[in-house]
């Protein structure tokens, strides 16, 4: 697990929805924020997690596949300095 970031209801093998009115959420390519953006998920998109959370500067990252068959990373946020958007955008996967 990664002790700074905000408990988490994701694991692998579960199929979790992004919230309605969450967007962009980027699935990024490697588990760090200055990797390529795969796709942009919104509100209603369903994806099964495969791996996580792995942890990189303060971020939890779970490796996620969408229904297209696209996989990557999407984050968690974690620790004082960051926006909250981020913190909610996190918060809005449901199980």
């Amino acid at each position: 697990g990664c002790p700074a970031a905000p408990r988490s209801r994701l694991h692998a093998g579960m199929t979790a929805v992004v919230a309605p009115g969450i967007g962009p959420l980027n699935l990024r390519a490697l588990p760090a924020v200055g990797t390529g953006i795969r796709a942009q998920l919104y509100g209603g998109h369903r994806l099964t997690v495969l791996s996580g959370p792995s942890c990189n500067s303060g971020y939890a990252w779970w490796r996620v596949e969408t229904r297209a068959g696209v996989r990557g990373w999407i984050s968690i946020a974690a620790g004082a300095g960051l926006q909250e958007r981020d913190r909610v955008r996190a918060a809005a996967l449901q199980g």
